[in-house]
């Protein structure tokens, strides 16, 4: 190869190379651009749905929705993208209690909710502390959870 070839070569590369760079940025802003919709209709719709829900609803019932309402908080905010990223071993039903344990939730509440025994949620709450190795250190699963939320409210 001559050195023209290898300029030639160089300024094709050059070329695809600005061309890769303006689609990754075109896709950037495409996941924003979902992101701020997916945020707008959760806070513009099912939020304020969940609320007037509330008010018609015993405090047992209110507890769940309290729950459906801190999920969907989780998805629209980088909590949900923190712990997945933290956790990616985790199956949904561990996930789901993760964000239950973050909100407060307590073992006895969250086996009501998921219609199982209290034993059954402990054990997944040891798996929970293995995936996001916790064994063997003194620290709860619930501050550690709530750790991820305040950081992830910190980069609101």
């Amino acid at each position: 190869m001559d050195v023209t070839d290898r300029r030639a070569a160089d300024e094709k590369l050059a070329d695809k190379n600005i061309a890769l760079r303006e689609l990754l940025d075109m896709t950037e802003q495409k996941g924003d651009e979902i992101g701020r919709q997916v945020n707008a209709n959760v806070q513009g719709n099912i939020l304020p749905l969940l609320r007037d829900l509330e008010m018609n609803i015993d405090p047992k019932q209110k507890e769940y929705v309290d729950a459906l309402a801190k999920a969907l908080d989780d998805i629209i905010s980088p909590f949900g993208a923190r712990l997945a990223d933290e956790c990616h071993t985790l199956s949904t039903t561990e996930m789901k209690i993760a964000r239950m344990i973050a909100s407060g939730v307590h073992t006895k509440d969250i086996a009501r909710h998921q219609h199982v025994e209290p034993g059954t949620i402990n054990k997944q709450r040891e798996s929970i502390r293995r995936k996001l190795g916790l064994v063997g250190k003194k620290v709860s699963l619930a501050t550690h959870l709530e750790s991820l939320l305040r950081g992830a409210q910190a980069d609101d």
